[in-house]
């Protein structure tokens, strides 16, 4: 493969790669802004159980999920509100400090009260993460046009000059 080449599949390598990881935080973020709308309200913890929780890369960490009670038009809810999937260390330590009794502020689904859900901001690893794959795609960009501007050898020793590929010496 030549040097061209080899640059511009960096090039595209690096526009999937930051589409990937772009893509995956605007889902995130589109999802959290379907929550922005519901109304608050204060639920307490009925229950806990004690659950593994994923902090971003390999990090994790044991947390609790709660299980709510809420009353919305007079009527009792149970849920188990949703989290992200990936929690910041303050909201995984604020999860492991519940105890059944504790009032806690959530969102619910006004068509579905007991749809609840806990952390509906979108906090700096979001943020992060979409300007990650903004700057990888910037990058795999700049590779592909870097590929464009690479001049062939015009010089017949030189080993990148077309039909100057090394060869096997073993092979006839």
């Amino acid at each position: 493969m030549n040097q061209r080449a080899m640059i511009a599949a960096g090039g595209v390598f690096g526009i999937l790669l930051g589409m990937a990881i772009g893509g995956m935080h605007l889902l995130q973020k589109l999802e959290l802004d379907r929550h922005a709308h519901w109304p608050g309200a204060e639920a307490r913890v009925v229950s806990t159980r004690v659950i593994s929780v994923s902090l971003g890369s390999e990090d994790s960490m044991r947390s609790q999920q709660p299980r709510v009670s809420l009353k919305v038009d007079g009527v009792e809810y149970l849920s188990e509100p949703k989290n992200r999937p990936v929690l910041s260390k303050g909201q995984a330590t604020y999860l492991a400090k519940l105890v059944p009794g504790d009032t806690i502020r959530l969102r619910y689904n006004p068509d579905s009260p007991a749809e609840t859900v806990l952390f509906d901001h979108a906090d700096s690893s979001i943020r992060f993460g979409l300007a990650c794959g903004a700057v990888v795609i910037v990058m795999g960009i700049l590779f592909l046009v870097a590929s464009t501007t690479i001049k062939e050898s015009k010089d017949p020793t030189d080993p990148g000059h077309p039909g100057n590929e090394p060869t096997d010496p073993a092979r006839p």
